[in-house]
């Protein structure tokens, strides 16, 4: 049998259970506890054939973000993105379209100082103080994911006019996916889900990143701009980054499926 999941909206969430995803969803654990018990008590109510264990739907876990939603924002918020919260829809990332000279300027957050992160540390070390574990779902997010968050449409006119901007910024953005993800491996070994719920069945230790936006560039500049960065991640963590092998198959379909072929084919052509 597949193994499969299913993520809604938080406008099928908010309409159906109340729950609002407005910033308590995400910086209060109690109200985030009981909203993840009423929504998966939802799920195994309408959708029991998909979610047979009432005892399992039904207890509180001590979670950080929600599997059940899908979204990223943190390491952009880190980096000083405006983060709009709603009701009814994900955090939402407003743009920092930052200049040349504030990329220039621009450097990885140091996590011991920052409020940001404080205020996401401190409810890991409250779950882990009450549950004795956390389930942390926060989206590791991508390395071009998290540069058009900050520099928006102008980070592809840097590809052609200003590389060494672009690869600055994706330096940047490279070493802050790095040391958020470290920073969480501290707290627990299962890191990915919040980028794909189906990781927590088939592969809960794996590192994987998000490449929403790969399929908005050529495999040339993929290639030359973000393989190498992805090869990065992949290394520190010395695991098959599936975001390298995925979007090197998106870019490039002839590829074989293999990720290791995927990723030996990468390192001849850098």
């Amino acid at each position: 049998m597949a193994i499969y999941d299913i993520t809604f909206h938080p406008a099928w969430w908010h309409k159906r259970t109340g729950v609002s995803f407005d910033k308590k969803f995400f910086l209060n654990p109690d109200y985030r506890i009981q909203a993840d018990m009423l929504m998966r008590r939802f799920l195994f109510e309408n959708f029991p054939e998909i979610y047979p264990s009432e005892s399992y739907m039904v207890q509180p876990r001590p979670l950080i973000d929600s599997d059940l939603l899908a979204g990223e924002y943190l390491q952009a918020q880190l980096l000083g993105c405006d983060i709009l919260f709603t009701d009814d829809n994900l955090p939402e990332v407003q743009c920092a379209h930052l200049t040349d000279a504030q990329i220039e300027a621009l450097s990885v957050p140091d996590l011991d100082h920052s409020t940001v992160w404080a205020m996401y540390e401190k409810q890991m070390k409250t779950l882990i103080s009450r549950f004795g574990h956390v389930e942390s779902y926060l989206d590791l997010c991508g390395v071009q994911n998290l540069a058009f968050a900050l520099r928006g449409q102008e980070l592809f006119i840097d590809y052609y006019e200003n590389p060494r901007l672009a690869h600055h910024l994706l330096t940047v953005c490279t070493q802050t996916l790095i040391a958020v993800a470290d920073r969480l491996r501290q707290y627990t070994s299962h890191i990915s889900t919040g980028v794909s719920s189906i990781l927590g069945k088939t592969a809960p230790q794996a590192y994987l990143t998000s490449n929403c936006t790969v399929d908005m560039i050529s495999a040339d500049l993929y290639e030359t701009y973000l393989m190498p960065y992805d090869i990065t991640c992949r290394t520190f963590w010395g695991l098959c980054s599936a975001s390298l092998w995925n979007a090197l198959r998106t870019l490039r379909p002839s590829l074989p499926k293999n990720p290791q072929s995927c990723l030996a084919r990468s390192r001849r052509t850098l």
